[in-house]
């Protein structure tokens, strides 16, 4: 994914130009604690979600931790780049999306309640390789303990089944795996638009919220939360001023409507739409960003609006799944 610098020269400050002046540390609930406390501070300068000195957007956009029955964590951490991290135990694997569904079905198929206490199973995926030939990648060992007990013994650097039936295990019971099947969703529900005035972050929260990241003035992220109801009437509003008119509003103008304004937890949120809707060029640019103040403050070009708006309901659907 191609990455951004924030530019304020390109942006007008009267109109283009809510963002932040004031210093943000992040949101340090969005990287899983296993990360946040492992790693050294010069590892991740580009982090300052763990570092709240640092600059730039962190590349980790989201995180869970889930605490399991027996009291051990499994940290999980989405990437910018789409993938994300599992740590068990110590040992850690970046999954792709078709390595994490790979691992959510397995995990399903196993918590089956017609699967016989000693039954394992290997996780794995293949690509083709440059002789185009299948090539395994290992992903996971998981096996039926008991009537709710599961162990989950993640690949790591283990390079054969021999290597990965030997890596310490994590103790799980089916409310675990249910647990651990959300957050990857919640997770994969994550994405980082970029756009031309810089990348925009949009995920949801561990507690039902959905949030925007973007650089603030300083380069710091700043990060700002709308809950359910709030998100729903910003993308209504997206869709009016896409349209032009407003359909629940027949006694209003049925064309030409460029700007709302709507109630969130945040406060007033002015959404506005200048050009056409996915164009190319300058003129085209949508900014969903606070009536009053410049607290934070979205601003997407044209080619990018599609991006923006997908992202927003695929954040929605993680919440609206589960």
């Amino acid at each position: 994914m191609r990455s951004h610098t924030f530019r304020e020269s390109a942006i007008a400050r009267d109109r283009e130009g809510k963002f932040a002046s004031k210093a943000s540390g992040g949101n340090p609930s969005a990287i899983s604690t296993a990360l946040r406390d492992t790693a050294r501070p010069d590892a991740v300068k580009d982090s300052p979600s763990r570092h709240s000195t640092g600059q730039g957007m962190p590349s980790i956009i989201n995180g869970a931790d889930i605490r399991t029955r027996d009291g051990k964590e499994i940290a999980l951490d989405r990437h910018s780049d789409g993938t994300t991290t599992l740590t068990a135990n110590g040992t850690s694997i970046t999954l792709d999306k078709r390595a994490t569904e790979e691992l959510n079905r397995s995990l399903g198929d196993m918590a089956g309640e017609d699967v016989d206490v000693g039954t394992s199973q290997i996780v794995r995926y293949y690509t083709t390789g440059p002789d185009k030939q299948p090539v395994s990648h290992l992903v996971a060992h998981i096996q039926k303990d008991g009537d709710d007990s599961y162990s989950l013994r993640v690949a790591g650097d283990a390079d054969s089944i021999e290597a990965l039936t030997n890596t310490p295990a994590v103790n799980l019971s089916r409310n675990d795996i249910d647990k651990l099947d959300e957050a990857l969703f919640r997770l994969d529900s994550s994405s980082r638009v970029p756009t031309d005035y810089g990348d925009i972050d949009v995920y949801p929260t561990d507690d039902g919220k959905i949030a925007f990241r973007h650089l603030g003035d300083d380069g710091t992220p700043v990060e700002t939360a709308f809950n359910a109801a709030s998100i729903a009437r910003i993308r209504r509003a997206i869709d009016v001023v896409i349209e032009g008119f407003d359909e629940d509003s027949p006694d209003g103008p049925d064309t030409g409507v460029r700007r709302r304004e709507v109630s969130t937890n945040a406060g007033k949120v002015r959404i506005e739409l200048d050009g056409e809707w996915g164009g190319t060029g300058s003129g085209n640019v949508l900014r969903v960003t606070p009536a009053t103040g410049d607290a934070w403050g979205v601003v997407v070009d044209g080619p990018n609006q599609s991006a923006f708006y997908d992202a927003i309901d695929r954040a929605e659907e993680a919440w609206i799944d589960n």
